[in-house]
């Protein structure tokens, strides 16, 4: 199971809270599903919660993908 602060709960359902996901997600999420990735990276307005998990797990690849990602998502 995941660690309590990777979960959001919402309709009685336990869930990875979006920055969770969005660091636990292959890179062939974001070729393979551009809208959902989009949507997910849309609901980021503050990268403090990804940032720490990228730092804590030491995901150097994982940081530039998202961090190429939200630029271009903000950017628009």
């Amino acid at each position: 199971m995941p660690p309590e602060s990777d979960l959001t709960g919402r309709d009685e359902l336990r869930l990875f809270s979006p920055e969770a996901a969005l660091v636990l997600v292959p890179e062939a999420f974001f070729t393979r599903n551009p809208v959902e990735a989009q949507v997910m990276l849309s609901g980021i307005h503050n990268a403090d919660g990804i940032l720490r998990r990228l730092l804590e797990g030491g995901h150097s690849v994982i940081a530039g993908r998202l961090a190429g990602a939200l630029r271009h998502n903000w950017q628009g």
